[in-house]
């Protein structure tokens, strides 16, 4: 890949491959050449993997999210492999230009890049009922990340909420539980296997509060008995070595969840004082890290220091497209036929663990056996 191609919801810096491949010392040809056929050669030696076969594109985009790293990037492609079989529902097909939540939640990119190469994406939030509930936010947000996968080449990712035209607590009612649960479980098995020594089953049973599963690793959400609400709560409590630096990678999944994209920061647009008291509890949840990137801004001229004001939509005085301009532009890309073919292809890229190799599971994510770059001494 020597030209990035720009798309209808994409633009980039004049300098973005160039500069981000020697930022990830991959500017060399050999040395890129080398990390994608080791990746290549490693995807081979995974009999749990149902896709094999990555472009080498897609390879090169992976490497560039995990800042060059073969073992983080091995880490990556396992993750969303798994993520897509532990959660298919969240990758079903749904009706984008019609469906009643994406006409209440506004998402949309910033066509173009930070100075630093950093991707804009916001939600503008004007529903009231959300009586529809959020899945389709979900299903859309995984559809957002697949795409990015696809077609992006940035640093990272700056997310923006503004709830200036919603009553925030209001939205928090319409919040499924459960649903918000499943998708917290999914972060949470994800790095609880190598933490503690009951393993998979041991982990579901306190994570969810469950006592019976119904068959194998894929009992994850097939609930025998109900869910006791306080037990993610006890859960946390009970585990001495889960401690809070644990419980920070739990709630922290745009960095170390499946898709590993890196946040630079996280802002919620509101004049409401509602917003401070979830703000300070999402902080205790996250690393110290994340926290310093979360911030409240009264509305969005407190951002252009971060963002100028000239490539935000004209809805905020800048002179980009409108919101809605600019959110349909989205949509239509994201249930277009060709990305809906590519979604496809992409969803059936999950994984059988009855396949898994026998190297428990804190082997795979710290050393992941296989295919190794080698050690050259100059």
């Amino acid at each position: 890949m020597e030209v990035l191609h720009e798309t209808p919801v994409l633009k980039f810096n004049v300098d973005t491959l160039q500069y981000l491949r020697k930022q990830y010392d991959l500017d060399k040809p050999e040395r890129l050449e080398e990390s994608i056929n080791h990746l290549i050669d490693w995807l081979k030696k995974q009999d749990h993997f149902l896709k094999k076969d990555y472009s080498r594109e897609y390879l090169e985009r992976t490497l560039i999210i995990s800042k060059g790293s073969i073992e983080k990037s091995k880490v990556k492609l396992d993750k969303t492999c798994t993520l897509r079989s532990l959660v298919p529902e969240f990758y079903e097909n749904f009706d984008i230009q019609n469906s009643p939540l994406l006409n209440d939640i506004s998402c949309y990119f910033l066509p173009k890049m930070t100075k630093d190469y950093y991707r804009v994406v916001i939600y503008n939030i004007k529903g009231q009922r959300f009586e529809a509930g959020f899945l389709d936010i979900y299903r859309y947000c995984i559809r957002i990340c697949e795409y990015l996968q696809a077609n992006d080449y940035s640093t990272g990712i700056i997310g923006v909420f503004d709830f200036t035209d919603t009553n925030i607590m209001d939205m928090l009612k319409a919040v499924n539980m459960f649903e918000l649960l499943k998708f917290s479980s999914i972060i949470i098995w994800l790095v609880y296997m190598v933490a503690h020594p009951e393993g998979f089953e041991g982990s579901c049973v306190r994570v969810l509060g469950r006592t019976k599963f119904s068959y194998g690793v894929f009992s994850l959400f097939s609930v025998v008995g109900g869910l006791s609400p306080s037990c993610l709560g006890e859960h946390v409590k009970s585990v001495p070595r889960l401690n809070s630096h644990w419980w920070c990678r739990v709630f922290d999944p745009l960095e170390h969840g499946g898709y590993g994209m890196r946040l630079k920061g996280l802002y919620f647009i509101t004049p409401s004082k509602a917003i401070d008291a979830i703000v300070s509890i999402v902080k205790q949840a996250v690393s110290s890290k994340v926290s310093q990137r979360i911030a409240v801004c009264k509305d969005m001229e407190q951002l252009n220091n971060i963002i100028p004001k000239i490539d935000l939509p004209v809805d905020y005085g800048g002179k980009e497209k409108s919101i809605t301009e600019l959110s349909n532009k989205l949509k239509k890309e994201l249930s277009s036929k060709e990305f809906n073919d590519y979604f496809n292809e992409m969803k059936e890229a999950c994984t059988d663990e009855s396949y898994r190799s026998k190297e428990n599971f804190n082997d795979q994510c710290l050393g992941m056996p296989g295919s190794f770059r080698k050690l050259t001494v100059d």
